[in-house]
């Protein structure tokens, strides 16, 4: 499973020039070879504080809806399972 740290979503929408073109960039490609984000629920809710704070609810909606179509949210029970059966032998 490939996570990616809730900044680079966050950099996605546009705050800061620099910060967006790497994340566009670092998105795109891992798109284009068929990388698959699995994010925890929670994604949701600090994306949306994060840019609600600049963009209007419609503006918020639109990137989260794109956002959501580059990653596959998952419970967190299920990010932990992954995790334990991946890197613990207990």
């Amino acid at each position: 499973m490939t996570f990616a740290d809730t900044s680079v979503l966050t950099d996605f929408p546009v705050f800061n020039e620099d910060r967006h073109h790497k994340a566009r960039l670092f998105l795109t490609e891992a798109s284009r070879r068929g990388i698959v984000f699995y994010e925890p629920l929670q994604l949701d809710v600090e994306l949306a504080e994060a840019i609600s704070r600049r963009y209007s609810r419609e503006v918020v909606y639109k990137i989260l809806r794109e956002v959501r179509n580059r990653v596959e949210l998952l419970d967190e029970p299920l990010i932990h399972e992954a995790a334990h059966s991946s890197y613990c032998s207990c």
